[in-house]
């Protein structure tokens, strides 16, 4: 992702976590391409006090992003909420009223986003702290919440706390951008993408060995009769489970649609938590590789144990690779 931290340990073996010009660059690029800006067009430079955002190499628009912060560290961030320059930006993007910017060192009243100066637009926060904070994930490093399984509960979350968690509040920044860029070049317009989806598939199950029971209840919930007498001649060697055929079709689907996709398989035994089953089986090994052959990316659905665990990790990632 190019974000790069250095953590530190304070005496009361609480973590801070410091803040790389590789970072800064990284978040700048990141709502920079969110706004609609070309970002092989772009030039962002980092100082130490802040990053300067440039439309294009004549430096003739900055966009300027003070760094008010030099680290994170649990229990001195704030929440606050900025606004459009005007009420236009408002208007037009009515599901955006203001911006929500966490982890700023302290409360502020409701000020812009941006203020202009000339052919110069100037950030009123550390933006680029708050892209990291919310991209990175780094408060499950900074809080010490944890749940029966020993991860970080979504109810402990800023997000949650300061109501905001249904708000794509990195996304909203690049409006805020647009609309400053726009006061200084009119005639600016975002530059628009094609529409892109990535397709993937996490293979919990294969339907081998045939369980009677889990057909029943697909039956149940699908009425796919197919499906069921499909799985149901599995059992006498006679056929291909729906389940893990089902991989290949949704695979197959994407491709004609032009989409790339991805499959994500289980090498774990089978535990209280873990479906599990056998990656070795032919017709396992037959679907990966004809999906590998389509292009389709191939990657590892980490077990439950290999939380916090990287020997394990590494141990199923080595027995899929070898399949």
């Amino acid at each position: 992702s190019g974000i790069s931290i250095k953590s530190c340990w304070n005496a009361d073996n609480s973590v801070r976590i410091s803040i790389t010009r590789e970072a800064r660059r990284f978040a700048v690029l990141e709502i920079a391409t969110r706004a609609g800006l070309n970002p092989h067009e772009c030039l962002i430079e980092v100082s130490d006090a802040q990053t300067s955002l440039y439309l294009d190499r004549s430096r003739n628009v900055e966009v300027v992003f003070p760094h008010l912060m030099r680290q994170f560290e649990r229990n001195t961030l704030h929440t606050v909420r900025c606004s459009w320059i005007s009420t236009g930006g408002s208007s037009r993007w009515p599901l955006v009223p203001d911006f929500i910017i966490p982890s700023c060192p302290e409360t502020a009243a409701l000020q812009p986003l941006f203020v202009i100066e000339d052919r110069r637009a100037r950030c009123m926060v550390d933006l680029g702290a708050s892209v990291l904070f919310s991209l990175s994930r780094i408060e499950e490093r900074l809080s010490t919440d944890r749940d029966q399984h020993g991860r970080f509960p979504a109810s402990a979350s800023v997000a949650v706390r300061d109501d905001y968690v249904h708000r794509p509040i990195v996304d909203e920044y690049g409006f805020a951008i647009g609309e400053a860029i726009q006061y200084i070049v009119p005639a600016w317009r975002p530059q628009s993408g094609p529409f892109r989806a990535f397709v993937t598939q996490d293979v919990d199950s294969i339907g081998i060995p045939f369980n009677p029971w889990s057909t029943a209840r697909r039956l149940v919930h699908t009425l796919n009769i197919g499906r069921a007498v499909r799985d149901m001649a599995t059992a006498v060697g006679g056929g291909k489970p729906a389940e893990l055929e089902s991989v290949r079709e949704i695979a197959t689907l994407a491709a004609r649609h032009g989409l790339r996709s991805a499959s994500f398989w289980k090498t774990g035994a089978r535990t209280e938590y873990d479906t599990g089953y056998d990656v070795s089986h032919s017709s396992v090994t037959r679907v990966v590789s004809d999906l590998r052959t389509a292009g389709v990316d191939i990657g590892i659905h980490p077990s439950y144990y290999t939380f916090e665990n990287r020997c394990r990790l590494a141990e199923e990632v080595r027995i899929l690779r070898e399949h």
